[in-house]
């Protein structure tokens, strides 16, 4: 084949390449959307109006024996993934450090996390909100252990608002579908969920367009032999 030839040849593949990754962008989801959280379980939670604290949850809460405000929540849904942020201690689940609770979030689809919010709500003059400091978070059975940095609007104590990165941590490339949260550290003992919202490592939809450009130009130097 021409010289010529080749490369219109090369550049047609590229083209056509290109063209098929931006179809393919179009017709499926952003690969960074937040991650939806369908259900989600606590071992190790007090139950709602425990310190006039009010929350909601659909599925499964069995009380503990030796405690009845004690309980484990399984199989369903409520107040961290309604999507409402409270303003009040109504619509917002108060978690007790020394209870050891371990909440485990099932998200949709799998996903690979980059960042973890838990929203104390709008309760400004409360002392519970947003003290948060630190907590673990498990993906594929492996555990590490991140401090928090509050955002958000001004609380009474701290910023009403706590996340963690898990940018670099290596927790970050693995996908996964459920996220385990324990081992939480606050510095009064308690840590206010009104929501947990999680972000998703952003993609570069670029890497898939120079990888169909390098493909068209290995098809040009093939031509050209």
């Amino acid at each position: 084949m021409k010289p010529r030839l080749a490369y219109c040849s090369s550049i047609a593949a590229l083209a056509a390449g290109l063209l098929l990754a931006q179809g393919t962008a179009q017709a499926e989801p952003a690969p960074d959307a937040a991650p939806v959280i369908v259900s989600y379980d606590i071992a190790g939670a007090r139950i709602s109006g425990w310190g006039s604290w009010w929350h909601v949850y659909d599925g499964q809460i069995t009380l503990r024996d030796d405690d009845p405000t004690l309980a484990d929540y399984s199989g369903g849904g409520g107040t961290l993934n309604d999507g409402l942020v409270a303003g009040s201690s109504f619509g917002n689940h108060l978690l007790r450090v020394a209870d050891a609770p371990v909440i485990t979030l099932h998200l949709a689809a799998p996903a690979r996390i980059a960042e973890i919010a838990i929203l104390g709500g709008d309760y400004f003059n409360n002392a519970h909100v947003g003290a948060l400091s630190a907590l673990s978070v498990t993906i594929a059975g492996q555990t590490q252990h991140f401090s928090s940095t509050g955002f958000g609007a001004p609380c009474q104590q701290h910023l009403c608002d706590d996340r963690v990165s898990l940018l670099g941590s290596g927790l970050d490339e693995l996908p996964t579908q459920t996220v385990v949260l324990s081992g939480f550290v606050a510095g009064n003992g308690h840590v206010a969920a009104s929501e947990i919202v999680l972000s998703a490592v952003p993609e570069a939809p670029a890497a898939a367009l120079l990888a169909l450009g390098l493909a068209g130009l290995a098809l040009r130097r093939r031509a050209q032999r």
